[in-house]
């Protein structure tokens, strides 16, 4: 299992919506910025790349693949039925991405915003446990490869890799596919894997038995792609079958034995619990994080333009920033919802939300 990093937020120099004077510095700063050039104006998806502190456009026929050394900062902008422009910016962190790239890509991100007056929602992602919403934008699904801009790697090439094991994922009607540490204990009765062992040339397909039939396809299709290439033998293993039996899958993973009925990732649907509400506020002069209210107690009057409240639905957090708030409580935001999930839902790397007091419908769908 590969240990999750915990991304230092806090320690990028991010300052979130500050005084009237460092909106105006930003947004002057947000305008010079080449990467930005022309975004807002229309409906669609904009992802880039952060290369070297740079913001580089990522190819559009590249929609949906990510490097997991690296950082990216994906906008979706659509209208309301009124015509309106609104938008969503997601960063998002590759398991093995570095700090400064998940530093410059939470920053650059805090300063789209600032450029698009304050009007998106903001989202951090993190490999394997990217939200519903970012996961609903790529219909092809979401395919990972190793590497990084960091490490010099571009694109996987086939005949430079050894063994591998990639993991086939179905997470909220999208398919996700990345590679898994070479370990029986990276499997699960609830996904599809690919095992490549190139230097006996054979590809095995294992299905675990409550795998479903969209995972079964995009593994199909990710070893089409792999045959387009080179040649190996295929070979398919059903984890319910008697011929599941195969010596060569089993010993490059470590040996036959018991494996794991579902991951981490799918408990995070089943971690709903009931809401939660902190309210973070310094108007006692001291910034202070309390619980004020849970589950059907929560009402959207409590939601108070003078403070930031945080709301934990057990598989996602969200941030909702009053539009009074203090400079302080804005830009501890992000910090103490970190702090937040490392201390009651044991450091998962789950998808933070944060909203502008004038993204209301959100709040009010949020808390339902």
């Amino acid at each position: 299992m590969i240990k999750q990093k915990v991304y230092d937020i806090a320690g990028s120099n991010i300052e979130n919506l500050g005084s009237d004077l460092e909106w105006k510095i930003k947004q002057a700063s947000a305008q010079t910025e080449q990467a930005w050039h022309g975004v807002g104006n229309r409906e669609g998806l904009r992802i880039w790349r952060i290369e070297k502190f740079h913001v580089v456009p990522w190819p559009e026929e590249k929609y949906g693949t990510f490097y997991n050394g690296d950082s990216y900062i994906v906008l979706h902008t659509y209208k309301d039925e009124g015509g309106e422009f609104h938008y969503d910016i997601h960063f998002w962190l590759g398991q093995n991405t570095s700090l400064d790239e998940a530093g410059t890509a939470a920053y650059k991100t805090v300063e789209l915003d600032t450029l698009l007056d304050d009007k998106p929602i903001q989202h951090r992602e993190v490999e394997g446990f990217e939200s519903r919403l970012f996961l609903s934008y790529f219909k092809k699904g979401v395919y990972i490869l190793d590497g990084g801009i960091d490490s010099g790697f571009f694109h996987v090439e086939p005949e430079k890799h050894h063994n591998r094991l990639l993991k086939i994922k179905g997470v909220y009607r999208c398919v996700h596919c990345r590679t898994v540490p070479l370990s029986r204990e990276s499997l699960n009765s609830g996904d599809v894997f690919i095992l490549d062992l190139q230097q006996l040339g054979k590809v095995f397909q294992f299905n675990g038995a409550e795998s479903g039939a969209f995972e079964k396809h995009k593994a199909a299709e990710v070893i089409t792609d792999m045959k387009q290439r080179r040649r190996f033998e295929l070979i398919v293993l059903d984890e319910d079958s008697p011929t599941s039996d195969d010596n060569d899958f089993w010993a490059a993973i470590g040996g036959k034995g018991a494996i794991a009925k579902q991951d981490a990732e799918d408990s995070l649907e089943k971690k709903r619990t009931d809401l939660k509400l902190f309210r973070l506020s310094d108007r006692t002069g001291a910034l202070n994080f309390e619980k004020i209210a849970e589950g059907k107690n929560i009402r959207i009057e409590m939601f108070t333009p003078d403070d930031v409240y945080l709301v934990d639905k057990g598989y996602i957090v969200y941030i909702w920033v009053g539009s009074g708030s203090s400079k302080q409580e804005k830009k501890s935001g992000m910090t103490y919802a970190q702090k937040y999930i490392k201390d009651y839902h044991n450091n998962l790397p789950l998808p933070i939300t944060v909203l502008p007091q004038s993204s209301e419908r959100a709040l009010r769908g949020l808390l339902k």
